[in-house]
Order: structure tokens, then C-alpha cells, then sequence
């Protein structure tokens, strides 16, 4: 598959949906990492773009030479209680100071580990089968 434009400043992570779909998951191009996204992919295409987190709308502005962060994105298809696969995406969250140059970044009660589900409408697969 190529898709042409499709890069990213930031990590790309490739994952699936419980019922076996591929995913892309990035930061948007141009959004300086304040949005983060994920592309399924159909047949030789990508779909998309779906927003996950728009930092600046949900979580408002910061001071100047403050930047908000989502990105690092990392998935799985876990088995949880209810005996269901689920695919989870984890990413960060925070907020980059340019003075400090990310040695001291503001701690900040947006800041930190957010795990959201991608829900997909076909039937579940385990994590082996695809």
C-alpha cells in the first residue's frame, strides 16, 4: 500500500481492531502534535483521518512557549473481565515548555497516560488470528 502525503513529524503506530481491521495511528499532519488520529486501512487506502484527542478545544489554552503533546500512540487487542476482546490505544498527554527544552515540564491534571477503544462493528478475533 502507498498512500502519498500521509506523514508525521511525530510516531506512527500500526494496530488493529478487535475484528481485525488495520490501523494507523499519528498526529495530524501540520498539527503540531495537538491532535492526534487514526487512519483505518481499506484494502489499498487509508480511511480517514478519525480524531482521537484535540488537545487545545478539550483542555484550552496554555501560556506562552507552552505547548499541549498527544502522541507516542501504542495499541493492543486484550481480553478484559467481560470475556470480550477489546483494541486499546494508549498515548500520551502533556504539555512542553520550550524554555526548559523538556527538562522540567509543568505538571498539569491534563497531563499523563490516556487509554481510549477503538470500537469496530465486525466480529471479534482473538490476538493470534487475523
Amino acid at each position: 500500500m502507498r498512500q502519498v502525503g500521509a506523514t508525521s513529524a511525530a510516531p506512527v503506530s500500526i494496530g488493529r481492531t478487535a475484528c481485525g481491521i488495520p490501523f494507523i495511528s499519528s498526529n495530524q499532519r501540520g498539527s503540531d502534535r495537538t491532535e492526534l488520529s487514526f487512519w483505518t486501512v481499506d484494502g489499498t487506502r487509508l480511511t480517514g483521518p478519525r480524531l482521537i484527542r484535540n488537545c487545545i478545544p478539550e483542555f484550552g489554552a496554555l501560556p506562552p512557549e507552552t505547548f499541549w503533546y498527544a502522541d507516542h500512540p501504542s495499541s493492543s487487542v486484550l481480553r478484559l473481565a467481560d470475556g470480550k476482546w477489546h483494541a486499546l490505544l494508549a498515548y500520551r498527554v502533556k504539555a512542553y515548555h520550550l524554555p526548559t527544552r523538556m527538562r522540567e515540564e509543568p505538571a498539569l491534571p491534563q497531563t499523563g497516560c490516556y487509554v481510549e477503544e477503538v470500537i469496530s462493528t465486525g466480529t471479534a478475533v482473538g490476538e493470534w488470528r487475523f
